[in-house]
């Protein structure tokens, strides 16, 4: 796709170029008709705006993200999103099948299939709007700088002949780029899940809202794993999906249900390492609160985030460490038979530097669908050592968690959450809500094509 995109690029820039010189040829040709004449400065302009637009092509997209950082919003989350509500609806489809042909064949049989049948077709238009959706993404994070790079080269034809569909073309890529990117973070913030709580409720249980976040050694983000959160003297436990350092749940809402009255007990769980966070245990009272939310950031002093899901942990003590783009520096003061490890997926390359005195262990480890390389080293003597890990290219790593289990189910069975329209809260979480904020999305793309200068008919004034 690279090269595609290039070659597009190539194009627009030469047509660009062209585009510059008919103006200035217009500007010189001796003939005093005004209708001609006026094309020289638009052509001129034209010109100059495509061959910025041009130059600055892989930076409009890295400003797209960052609106899309702004707003909450990432590509980890939106894949996390996609596929957890594309299994819940899954599920969904499934339930009412299994009950249908088992009840299908008893007497009353039908009196059942005929209640079930509104669940159905809600699931179906549910499964439709998903299934757009994710054809809508696919096309983006395919074909998304290709399909903007040849709305580039159209917006550059000479005479504004194709300028309305380039606009178009560039607005939907850049506008869905971030846009789908902020779709859970926008569908948890103005919407329930089904079935969900009511938060009036929660005191009852005692339970609160909270953000929370996970840091590693120096306050470096966690950027994936599992959060399990456990009650002292009981059996109850729940567990959250980190994504970009905070805890999500299964419906991609920040904010999870915690124990408000009792101890809590966090644990980290990240490439099959699993460590206890501070503070521990949680005091109601370490939360800090703002309004009826709260807030709390747990930390490890033994794992140290590198990168998309590759880890450095220790059972030694970090002392310091640096980073410069994808190559670190880390110290480590280790006592005889301690060790440093170094966990990291297969698919990425990492090199490592190194004490020679250290004994080396490597070993293969698979955790939630990635599989990865641990490469252990053991000091022999006590003292400080020091490592250079360099990532080097490295798949985006997106491992299947599965179902989560909120905290607020486990604690209330949702019995007394349930809601009593439930297909209306299924059809506005899963296709009303998503749908409308997709055609926003088309209505700022056709917003944006406009102030670009695309119109929706070819301008021909000659």
């Amino acid at each position: 796709m690279i090269k595609l995109e290039t070659d597009y690029l190539l194009v627009a820039y030469k047509l660009a170029i062209l585009t510059f010189y008919i103006g200035v040829l217009l500007y010189a040709l001796p003939i005093p008709w005004p209708p001609l004449k006026r094309w020289a400065p638009r052509l001129i302009v034209d010109g100059i705006f495509v061959t910025s637009i041009t130059f600055l092509f892989y930076g409009l997209f890295e400003v797209s993200d960052y609106v899309a950082r702004l707003l909450g919003g990432s590509w980890p989350l939106f894949y996390a999103w996609f596929q957890t509500t594309l299994t819940n609806l899954l599920d969904m489809k499934a339930f009412v099948f299994i009950i249908g042909s088992i009840v299908g064949q008893l007497p009353f049989g039908d009196a059942v299939i005929v209640l079930l049948r509104p669940l159905d077709r809600v699931v179906d238009v549910g499964l439709f709007v998903i299934g757009w959706i994710g054809a809508i993404t696919y096309i983006i994070h395919e074909f998304g700088k290709a399909l903007a790079a040849i709305g580039i080269a159209l917006l550059a034809v000479p005479f504004r002949l194709s300028r309305g569909a380039g606009a178009w073309l560039l607005s939907f890529v850049l506008v869905f780029n971030a846009g789908l990117q902020v779709l859970p973070s926008f569908l948890a913030s103005i919407a329930e899940q089904p079935g969900g709580p009511n938060p009036s409720q929660l005191e009852s249980y005692g339970l609160a809202f909270a953000n929370v976040d996970v840091l590693g050694y120096g306050n470096s983000p966690i950027g994936g794993g599992i959060l399990t959160l456990k009650v002292d003297d009981s059996n109850l436990y729940a567990n959250y999906t980190i994504i970009g350092s905070r805890a999500y749940d299964d419906y991609f809402s920040s904010n999870i249900p915690v124990p408000s009255r009792v101890p809590s007990y966090y644990t980290l769980e990240i490439d099959g390492v699993r460590v206890n966070l501070k503070p521990y245990p949680v005091m109601p009272e370490d939360y800090e609160t703002d309004g009826s939310l709260w807030r709390i950031t747990l930390s490890t002093d033994y794992i140290l985030w590198v990168g998309n899901y590759t880890v450095a942990y220790t059972n030694g003590t970090f002392i310091d460490y640096t980073r410069e783009n994808e190559t670190m520096a880390v110290t480590v003061r280790l006592d005889s038979s301690e060790y440093v490890a170094l966990r990291y997926p297969v698919n990425c390359q990492v090199n490592v530097t190194y004490d020679e005195s250290l004994i080396t262990n490597a070993s293969r480890w698979n955790w939630h669908g990635v599989q990865g390389v641990e490469i252990r080293f053991l000091a022999d003597s006590p003292g400080e050592y020091t490592f250079n890990i360099e990532r080097g290219d490295c798949r985006t790593i997106r491992p299947s968690f599965g179902k989560t289990m909120n905290y607020l189910g486990i604690v209330s069975g949702l019995g007394a959450f349930t809601d009593i329209n439930l297909l209306s809260s299924i059809l506005l979480y899963y296709a009303t809500i998503p749908l409308v904020y997709v055609f926003t999305l088309f209505s700022i793309t056709f917003g944006i094509a406009r102030a670009l200068g695309g119109r929706d008919r070819i301008p021909i004034k000659i």
